[in-house]
């Protein structure tokens, strides 16, 4: 692409063209799904412009993967951001742990949508594994060769980029940690991006786009071959996911009326376990307003060590209510997270009015009151966690 072309508009338009034809194969017969689909290639484009053009491996910066606008595929309880990084350059990762549940920083070498290839993580850091003093600060110098420093973590030659994920269970009550990212070999300030960068860069959004589109036809294939409400192990490692977590999924389908009873025993250990409630795009649905998904801290055990969550239109009046927010239609997903076990809950379709019978005598009953100081604490906490 030359420079002259990428700068003009209209060209630059003409290269988002062919997204069209992603919508049109994913929407199906339903006029909502149909819009629900150009908004997602709205979604990616805007997360492509926002990832490529906030990145100088010279001078990269943490910036937000996914948040809760840009929420494809995304755990409500992680803080995903990402930096773009050259394995033959020195960087320098500081900041003050905070009291989330856990800090993880993998190493690349694909990412979804950024390669043609996404990849399985090269190396993962625990925050948590360093020596960290009293006050919380910790930094560790991640390069190539050893040096003089302190805390070292190996760069290994093939990553690209460092995703962290940043885990909380408790949002009103937990702090995150702050973090920052810096080249220590770098010289100089940074000139502004040149023409022929800025062309590249915007037809690396186009290619972010399909790429990404691409990786989430796949997964969205596997999901759609399998019956509608079970739920099957799935591997993510080959899409970024972490090696040491259980990932389950599932399609969900009911009606007005009717109620998904979900239940499952919990590992004997674990460190984290969440579910989430998607659309038929693989999007996490509005989990700031609405009781979306459900984690460790939040989700209330029966009396015999059991969880059970009720997924219905209507709020089923108990407190595990996952709400797929007006969808007759969509995705389920869960993780256990270095649990002991990785159990597979089971769903079972029951009328609404019948699902008092199938619960523990001792599930309490919610009222509206009840529901509606859940729904101000849930907001207010993922308001506090909100990172763009």
């Amino acid at each position: 692409m030359s420079v002259e072309a990428a700068l003009d508009w209209r060209s630059y338009l003409g290269t988002l063209e062919r997204l069209q034809a992603w919508s049109e194969r994913n929407a199906l017969d339903d006029a909502q799904l149909r819009q629900e689909a150009v908004q997602q290639l709205a979604m990616t484009v805007a997360q492509a412009y926002f990832v490529l053009f906030s990145q100088r491996s010279d001078a990269p910066q943490l910036v937000t993967f996914t948040n809760p606008i840009v929420n494809s595929a995304t755990n409500p309880d992680f803080m995903y951001s990402y930096a773009a990084l050259d394995a033959r350059r020195t960087y320098r990762l500081s900041g003050t742990r905070g009291s989330s549940r856990f800090i993880h920083v993998v190493q690349n070498s694909g990412m979804i949508g950024l390669d043609e290839v996404p990849g399985p993580p090269l190396a993962m850091l625990d925050i948590d594994s360093l020596a960290i003093p009293a006050g919380g600060s910790f930094s560790v110098v991640l390069s190539a060769e050893r040096g003089d420093e302190h805390g070292w973590w190996h760069l290994d030659p093939r990553t690209s980029s460092i995703s962290i994920r940043q885990a909380a269970c408790d949002w009103d009550g937990e702090t995150d940690g702050r973090l920052a990212i810096e080249c220590l070999d770098a010289e100089g300030p940074r000139p502004r991006l040149d023409a022929r960068e800025i062309a590249s860069r915007l037809g690396d959004v186009s290619r972010f786009a399909d790429r990404y589109l691409a990786s989430l036809d796949a997964l969205l294939a596997i999901l759609r071959a399998r019956p509608v409400n079970t739920l099957q192990i799935n591997d993510w490692r080959q899409f970024g996911g972490l090696s040491n977590q259980f990932y389950y999924q599932g399609r969900f389908e009911l009606a007005a009326g009717e109620a998904l009873l979900i239940e499952s025993e919990i590992p004997r250990q674990t460190r984290y376990w969440g579910i989430v409630t998607l659309d038929e795009l693989f999007n996490s649905l509005d989990w700031v307003n609405n009781q979306s998904s459900l984690n460790d801290s939040q989700a209330r055990l029966d009396s015999d060590g059991r969880f059970r969550a009720v997924l219905s239109l209507e709020d089923p009046r108990v407190p595990n209510w996952l709400d797929p927010v007006g969808r007759r239609r969509g995705l389920i997903q869960g993780r256990w997270f270095e649990a002991s076990s990785g159990p597979l809950p089971t769903l079972t379709k029951v009328p609404l009015a019948d699902l008092r019978d199938l619960l523990p005598a001792d599930t309490p009953v919610v009222s509206d009151a009840q529901r509606r100081a859940m729904l101000q604490r849930r907001s207010r906490g993922a308001q506090y966690r909100r990172k763009w």
